[in-house]
């Protein structure tokens, strides 16, 4: 999760550990990038390295509709 991190540039957000029922036997860290340009880089990455299928779908679908990421889109 670190690496993921440091390779779209954003070292000084946290690894977090969602809590729940079932987090004891497989814990599931997240993080979260909101700043326009960690989003960019990572929709960037998206962009030269597709995703398939719905997610594939639900990429185009937010990229058509946001004005901040409009210079991406082909």
């Amino acid at each position: 999760m670190r690496a993921i991190l440091d390779f779209f540039g954003q070292q000084h957000l946290t690894v977090q550990l969602k809590d729940g029922s079932d987090s004891s036997q497989h814990p599931f860290y997240f993080i979260e990038i909101a700043n326009t340009k960690g989003v960019e880089k990572v929709v960037q990455h998206l962009v030269d390295n597709p995703l398939q299928g719905y997610k594939y779908y639900q990429l185009a679908i937010v990229m058509k509709e946001s004005k901040a990421f409009s210079h991406l889109r082909h």
